[in-house]
């Protein structure tokens, strides 16, 4: 049997993003539309919690606590409470 090799990059795979570019991640969206305050929160609780893609989208206004310590309950490969990192100041829009 043949041993399978591995596929080749021509590019070095990116595995985070740079001060810059998580500022400039929701500083892209537009605060002025529904939409664009949207985006603006997702984006920040993407890069505060570091939750995936799916995490974001299946969750509901019951997961989200904004109470004394802002929290996030979600569940994605294992369940995992995701509100430590959330800074209640920067919810505002």
């Amino acid at each position: 049997m043949l041993a399978v090799r591995a596929k080749r990059f021509d590019r070095q795979l990116v595995t985070y993003l740079t001060e810059p570019e998580t500022e400039a991640l929701p500083a892209a969206c537009d605060r002025f539309t529904w939409t664009g305050q949207r985006d603006h929160t997702m984006s920040l609780l993407a890069v505060q919690t570091g939750l995936r893609v799916s995490e974001l989208i299946t969750l509901t206004c019951a997961d989200i606590d904004l109470g004394r310590a802002a929290q996030v309950h979600c569940v994605g490969k294992g369940p995992r409470s995701a509100g430590p990192h959330c800074s209640r100041a920067r919810w505002r829009c």
